[in-house]
């Protein structure tokens, strides 16, 4: 039974622990996008930032939030600039 509990335990905390991690990958464009154009990026910075942002980009496009995701990118320009 002790082990039954320990297992159930052991889930929840992975669940918890993965859960938000999609939230804060989507979140994350934003700062990302921000320190990409202020630091005179190479090709290179500009086409990985491009490979590990395009699903974000393809969700939006595809889900008619294109407006909202450039709504947000735009908030974290005016922020820091």
């Amino acid at each position: 039974m002790s082990e039954q509990r320990e297992d159930r335990r052991s889930s929840v905390w992975w669940m918890v622990l993965l859960m938000p991690t999609p939230v804060l990958y989507v979140l994350s464009c934003g700062p990302a996008f921000v320190i990409v154009g202020k630091t005179m990026p190479s090709d290179w910075t500009i086409d990985h930032y491009r490979t590990v942002y395009e699903p974000v980009r393809w969700l939006a496009d595809h889900t008619g939030t294109m407006d909202l995701l450039l709504r947000y990118l735009k908030w974290w320009i005016h922020l820091f600039s």
